[in-house]
């Protein structure tokens, strides 16, 4: 969902000049995260990386009419280049030190399932001191006018209530007018794709999946639903793209993980399997493949060992899993020395 985030940053100049190592200057970034209510959000992790042109900007080059960073579409690949991060307190407020000045760079807060991605370019020259101040707004996922919000968590709930008693349908009804009421929301939509994706209806989950992702493109849980739903119609490119995005809006969803496993796996890609499985299998997925996987992909690397325990792991969690008897038999063959 395309949102516009209202970022406010202010210059802090103090008396002295901001901590230097060598030839090298340094300060920190600081300030307040709040929601759009201005309530303080305690919790929050915000990170810093360099922008895309921050060697032009750490070269001195402030001539320009606009020194924020050049960045305007979205690559969350750069995400990798995250090299520092403070968490909010009690009062909102986060402190990252070790920033290196001049630069251009981008404040990012994500994987917070309740408030959309933050992403605010920051410039910061030599006149800065000891600190610069970057106060940052929240926006919540799937906001609306509050009665608006008010009555689309009551549709809601009356779809839940409505599948706990088996009635797909009625639920499936709620939904639809849940959508309509809340157009720009992307839950209607998430819920329409998971209920017709248990009911056995690909195409139909696969269109509201897809709706969901365009609506609110930070919703990880969505991405996930969508990297499932293209992995059970045969599509396992377009389901790793999604994991792929899952695991960037949430990447400490455990699910997310164990689903770019399980792709990996099935691409016969064992070693970079690996760790993603074990990601999930230590978080407990409910996924039985995403156990019966990692203890496989022990077995082709010739892992002997972790993949035995793997194996026992699988059959202590799913205890009446379908192919105990064939677990067993694997089981039985590690136990032999080789020869």
């Amino acid at each position: 969902m395309r949102f516009h985030l209202t970022v406010v940053f202010t210059l802090a100049v103090a008396a002295t000049a901001g901590a230097q190592v060598g030839d090298l200057e340094f300060c920190s970034v600081v300030g307040t995260v709040v929601d759009e209510q201005g309530s303080p959000v305690p919790g929050i992790r915000v990170e810093i990386r360099p922008a895309e042109d921050s060697g032009a900007m750490a070269s001195g080059e402030f001539g320009r009419e606009d020194d924020r960073p050049n960045e305007y579409a979205r690559d969350f690949s750069r995400d990798a280049n995250i090299f520092g991060w403070g968490v909010t307190d009690e009062d909102g407020k986060y402190r990252i030190t070790g920033v290196r000045k001049p630069g251009a760079f981008m404040l990012i807060i994500r994987g917070n399932k309740r408030y959309h991605r933050v992403e605010a370019p920051t410039s910061i020259d030599m006149a800065v001191g000891d600190e610069f101040v970057a106060n940052l707004v929240l926006r919540e996922i799937g906001s609306e006018p509050q009665g608006i919000r008010l009555k689309l968590s009551e549709a809601v709930a009356a779809a839940r209530q409505a599948e706990r008693a088996g009635d797909l349908g009625g639920a499936m009804l709620q939904l639809e007018k849940a959508s309509a009421l809340a157009p720009k929301s992307a839950i209607p939509n998430f819920h329409l794709a998971r209920l017709a994706f248990v009911d056995g209806d690909g195409e139909r989950a696969l269109e509201e999946a897809r709706v969901a992702t365009s609506k609110d493109p930070d919703c990880g849980d969505c991405w996930l639903l969508q990297a499932r739903i293209e992995r059970s119609l045969g599509h396992p490119d377009k389901a790793r793209g999604c994991a792929e995005k899952a695991l960037v809006a949430t990447p400490d969803l455990p699910s997310a993980h164990g689903i770019m496993g399980v792709l990996l796996y099935e691409a016969k890609e064992y070693e970079a399997a690996v760790p993603s499985l074990e990601e999930a299998v230590a978080a407990d997925d409910p996924d039985p493949n995403v156990h019966l996987y990692l203890a496989n992909s022990y077995m082709v690397l010739r892992q002997v060992g972790p993949a035995a325990d793997g194996y026992r792991s699988y059959l202590e969690r799913f205890p009446d899993a379908s192919n105990r008897e064939q677990v067993e038999r694997v089981l039985a063959a590690l136990a032999v020395p080789l020869q």
